[in-house]
């Protein structure tokens, strides 16, 4: 009975090992996308340097959504439904 723990343990121990070695990138594979929605007559590269803190982080592209939405030019434009809402809601 003995030879049988002392051989459970090991393996238990062995197992934690690996798990702690590995966890920065099991923790890597566990990230939320994310969406940045710009503000009034604003645009999506007004997120650039988030965006490329974003990326530095880990995250990918694909990671990443920066929706398009509304008049960049006519603040008065922008109800905020339908077409302005529809870009959004899409990313979201």
């Amino acid at each position: 009975m003995k030879i049988i723990t002392k051989h459970i343990r090991g393996f238990v121990l062995k197992l934690a090992s690996c798990l702690l070695l590995f966890s920065p990138l099991l923790q890597a594979a566990c990230l939320d996308a994310v969406v940045l929605v710009h503000g009034n007559t604003a645009a999506p590269s007004s997120w650039n340097n988030t965006y490329n803190l974003l990326l530095t982080k880990g995250y990918t592209p694909a990671d990443i959504y920066r929706p398009s939405w509304g008049s960049s030019s006519c603040a008065a434009c922008n109800d905020h439904n339908g077409s302005e809402e529809t870009p959004v809601r899409t990313a979201i």
